[in-house]
């Protein structure tokens, strides 16, 4: 949907979504079901930002 919202995550293993420490934007209900993939908790995405 085009007006769906999306929060930042941090990915944590090598997957579809992306590699470890990478910053994806992702719906939060697709985020709570990949829970032990992402980790939308604001200062693991910062941390993975200070990475880039």
């Amino acid at each position: 949907m085009a007006n769906e919202k999306h929060i930042k995550a941090r990915v944590l293993v090598a997957c579809d979504l992306g590699s470890p420490n990478d910053v994806i934007e992702i719906n939060p209900a697709t985020a709570k079901a990949l829970a032990d993939k992402v980790d939308v908790d604001p200062s693991a995405v910062k941390y993975a930002e200070s990475l880039q």
